[in-house]
C-alpha cells in the first residue's frame, strides 16, 4: 500500500509539474485546471506498478524452467 501510495504521489507531481508547462502556477489557489494535470501521471504510474506486480506474480508462480 505505502508503495502504490508513492508511486501515485510522484506520479502526480511529476505529471503536474511537467505538463502545462514546466513551472509551478503562480496563482493562489492554482484552480481546477490545475488541479487535474496530476490526474495522468497518478493514474499512469498506478498501471505501471499495477503491470510491475503482475509480471512479477506470475514469473514467481511460473518458477524456475
Amino acid at each position: 500500500m505505502v508503495g502504490a501510495f508513492a508511486a501515485a504521489v510522484f506520479g502526480a507531481v511529476a505529471s503536474a509539474y511537467l505538463l502545462p508547462a514546466p513551472r509551478i502556477p503562480p496563482h493562489n489557489p492554482p484552480g481546477f485546471a490545475a488541479a487535474l494535470w496530476p490526474l495522468p501521471g497518478c493514474l499512469l504510474a498506478l498501471l505501471a506498478l499495477y503491470g510491475y506486480g503482475t509480471f512479477k506474480e506470475r514469473a514467481r508462480d511460473a518458477g524456475p524452467a
